[in-house]
């Protein structure tokens, strides 16, 4: 997965070009690179103190990512979802970060096992966890 980063994007500006910056890929083995579903549901979000957070799916897992230089590189990843759902179905996340720092994550998710196109029900989910700025400019994420 990768974002594409522009910092000479304005409106007066003839052409924009971007720069692509690798987020993740999922390891050989992985649920993600085995069954086709690498990197799905990719989301992304900006706090007011220019930190960058993508979110994605491999259809059985949410992963978070966050950059605090601009989406040039990126922390590993963390799988926000946990006990019952980990491994189930875990689809279309969704971020939202506030002018505070505080990180909001949403998806569809299932304690069943099988995958998002087999399941005859799936719940909405919700992670929050505020980010306290590190040294260097590090995100530390703060499981609830």
């Amino acid at each position: 997965m990768y974002v594409g980063v522009s910092t000479d994007a304005g409106l007066d500006a003839p052409t924009i070009t971007f720069t692509d910056h690798k987020v993740f890929t999922s390891p050989a083995g992985s649920p993600g690179a085995v069954n086709g579903g690498n990197n799905i549901f990719p989301a992304l979000a900006v706090d007011n103190f220019g930190y960058v957070y993508t979110v994605w799916s491999d259809n059985q897992n949410i992963f978070l990512s966050s950059s605090s230089d601009l989406g040039n590189t990126w922390t590993s990843p963390v799988r926000v979802n946990r006990d019952g759902t980990v491994g189930k179905s875990n689809v279309f996340p969704w971020v939202a970060a506030d002018a505070n720092g505080h990180v909001v994550v949403t998806w569809l998710g299932s304690s069943l096992a099988g995958n998002s196109t087999m399941l005859p029900r799936c719940s909405l989910r919700v992670l929050m966890a505020p980010r306290t700025a590190g040294r260097n400019g590090a995100s530390m994420w703060l499981n609830p």
